[in-house]
């Protein structure tokens, strides 16, 4: 009877060992593709363009190549953004880090976020820039071009 108590045990033990190391697995790729994805942001690479909200809105390329990531603001805002290497945050949004800022208007973005959505409209990205303080934030939309 002891003998068996002690199996039984054991059993139990060896499944509920099994069971978690289960669902340890299962877990991990259902957060596969979330990181530092290139193959998932490869359909956003290229060249974006649009204009700013605002009495006096200005042009904004975003460049998104794998040499030269920038968000570039045109007159009378005239500056640029760099920005590191994506985060795939899924569900078709990207967010980058936003490195060095060129001076001037840009300054107020400087080490901040910016955030790329795909909406379901093919060639079509709406962004959002913001600063570190959080309460200087943009957004707009943007449309791929040459197409």
């Amino acid at each position: 009877m002891k003998r068996h108590s002690i199996l039984l045990g054991l059993i139990t033990v060896l499944a509920a060992i099994t069971i978690i190391a289960s669902s340890a697995s299962i877990g991990s790729k259902c957060y596969a593709g979330v990181g530092n994805s290139k193959e998932s942001s490869s359909s956003f690479e290229g060249v974006w363009s649009g204009v700013t909200a605002g009495e006096t809105g200005s042009a904004i390329t975003l460049t998104l190549q794998p040499a030269t990531q920038t968000l570039r603001y045109g007159s009378p805002r005239g500056c640029v953004l760099t920005l590191n290497d994506p985060v795939d945050v899924g569900q078709g949004v990207l967010r980058y880090s936003i490195t060095k800022s060129t001076g001037g208007y840009c300054n107020k973005y400087d080490q901040g976020k910016l955030v790329l959505k795909t909406g379901g409209v093919p060639d079509a990205l709406r962004y959002e820039v913001i600063g570190t303080d959080k309460k200087n934030a943009e957004q707009g939309d943007l449309k791929r071009s040459g197409r």
